[in-house]
């Protein structure tokens, strides 16, 4: 049995999106912890997908902030905030040319100018995803199906973000490939304590997969109102701290950390 000292990634400090006069949702407060795989489930139209696209700074909020890096998202550089918080949806857009270029093209954007290629990386991805390095020299126009999604993948995942912000980016691939970007992303996140993803999809099956603990439910909250059915997250929760036990043990003693500010929209599930 083991405790961890948890940082917090990403802290939503009450959060509030208005559509037309009408809240999707607000008063929206949680910490995403690094080293965290957490699912984000809600009826269509509710706003998760909105939710992302505010995370990753591409949406503008009624109220509330995003803290990351101790400082509000407005106070970052914006191209360096999105380069190590990456949004990833169904239908990525891509360059022409072959795979590799559309992977180099990256490093020449004034963000990534410091960086540099990693082509071992790119090939070890590759070999999880079950492909060879002659992947890297098809052509765009010729790439086909849930291949389009994995050089989306392999092109955000290069760059080394801290937080990955995927919006159902599986939703149209078939089991094989869908599996395979689960484990690609899986090991990206073991190979660095500090990264942590929020994952949407509307299948159960992958979420239970992709995370490992009783979610977070809304209670006594209108549907219409906020978005937020639940999250789930990978470690046991006891009222609002935390503890972590190995597999098979039994629970142990709860870290005084708190894990989610919960206001009006959640509570934790008595199920």
């Amino acid at each position: 049995m083991y405790l961890i000292n948890l940082q917090s990634a990403v802290s939503v400090q009450g959060l509030g999106r208005q559509i037309e006069n009408r809240w999707l949702w607000r008063d929206l407060s949680f910490e995403l912890y690094s080293g965290e795989r957490v699912a984000v489930l809600g009826a269509s139209g509710t706003g998760k997908s909105l939710l992302l696209r505010a995370l990753a700074g591409f949406d503008t909020v009624q109220s509330g902030e995003i803290i990351f890096g101790g400082k509000s998202i407005n106070s970052h550089f914006r191209p360096d905030y999105r380069s190590q918080i990456i949004y990833l949806h169904q239908r990525p857009g891509l360059w022409e040319g072959t795979v590799e270029e559309n992977l180099q093209q990256v490093y020449r954007l004034a963000t990534h100018r410091h960086k540099v290629y990693n082509r071992q990386l790119i090939v070890e991805y590759l070999h999880l995803l079950h492909r060879d390095a002659d992947f890297l020299q098809r052509q765009v126009s010729a790439i086909f199906g849930g291949e389009g999604q994995i050089l989306a993948f392999l092109r955000a995942l290069q760059l080394l973000p801290k937080v990955l912000l995927l919006d159902e980016p599986t939703a149209s691939l078939d089991e094989s490939t869908a599996n395979s970007l689960e484990a690609l992303v899986a090991a990206w996140l073991d190979d660095d304590p500090q990264r942590a993803y929020l994952w949407t999809s509307h299948d159960s099956n992958q979420l239970q997969r992709l995370t490992s603990s009783p979610p977070y439910r809304g209670t006594g909250i209108p549907k219409n109102h906020f978005f937020l059915d639940f999250l789930v997250v990978p470690l046991r929760a006891f009222g609002t701290s935390l503890a972590v036990s190995d597999p098979g043990s039994t629970p142990a003693q709860a870290v005084s950390v708190p894990r989610l500010s919960t206001g009006t929209v959640l509570e934790r599930s008595q199920s």
